[in-house]
């Protein structure tokens, strides 16, 4: 992902194995992007994967729990509630190796 949010662009919060807690960098991430849409009327996807390490069942749970995490801190940073999709991947194990698989993708679309 990129940096800075523009249209139709993504970011990505990343986490520590087994944990759902935000990093500093987790939040700074999410408090970036959620500066960069307000005033606007763009959708905001928030979509969890997990590294390919560990049973899918309890993967699957913690990819979303991470997602949920994401979206109530861009919620508690200013973004209406209305505007943030929990978005369930196709793949919900991210690709590359395991620090960049453990993350969040922050979506957003074009106003």
């Amino acid at each position: 992902g990129s940096t800075a949010v523009g249209r139709a662009d993504s970011v990505e919060v990343h986490f520590t194995p087994d944990s759902t807690a935000l990093t500093a960098v987790g939040r700074a991430v999410v408090d970036t992007t959620a500066a960069l849409v307000q005033g606007r009327k763009s959708i905001v996807e928030v979509i969890g994967y997990v590294d390919r390490y560990g049973p899918p069942g309890p993967g699957a749970e913690l990819a979303k729990r991470r997602a949920e995490v994401v979206r109530d801190a861009l919620v508690s940073s200013g973004v209406p509630a209305a505007r943030v999709r929990l978005v369930k991947p196709v793949e919900i194990v991210g690709v590359g190796e395991p620090a960049q698989g453990r993350h969040v993708e922050i979506r957003v679309l074009a106003d």
